[in-house]
């Protein structure tokens, strides 16, 4: 599986001639990221095409405009202005950011946590030295 991005450089390449490369090679699937401008706006969309003994065959996203990947078990899509990733149920895959400012959160949570506990515990260290002073346990 090749994932590529057009440019406007190289789109017409990627939208026409890499299909004969790809095929010599015996490529199983080609998948285009197409974001561009044309008369009518910007169009994004997601391009798929797997290999058959008849050539490459256009692969029909869903109704949702998601192409399903199926040798990566994922849906890809375009979500306003970023390109997404879905697993099977539908559900969102995060990405690379997503994920580390969830990490970087629960780090954080995890930290105010272990302070909190801290303090906690020395409040009550204390406590009990100011219960054992007033019983006159500390002599």
């Amino acid at each position: 599986m090749v994932v590529e991005i057009t440019s406007p450089s190289t789109r017409y390449v990627d939208l026409v001639d890499k299909f004969d490369e790809y095929e010599l090679v015996g490529l199983d699937y080609y998948i285009l990221i197409d974001h561009h401008q044309n008369r009518h706006g910007e169009q994004r969309r997601v391009l798929g095409y797997q290999f058959t003994p008849n050539g490459y065959t256009y692969i029909s996203p869903n109704e949702q405009g998601w192409l399903w990947l199926e040798p990566l078990g994922i849906w890809l899509a375009w979500d306003e202005d970023i390109l997404v990733c879905y697993n099977k149920a539908g559900e969102l895959i995060p990405n690379y950011v997503q994920v580390t400012q969830e990490r970087a959160n629960l780090k954080a949570q995890v930290k105010e946590e272990i302070q909190a506990r801290t303090e906690a515990e020395a409040r009550i260290a204390e406590l009990e030295a100011e219960l054992r002073r007033l019983r006159g346990e500390d002599k």
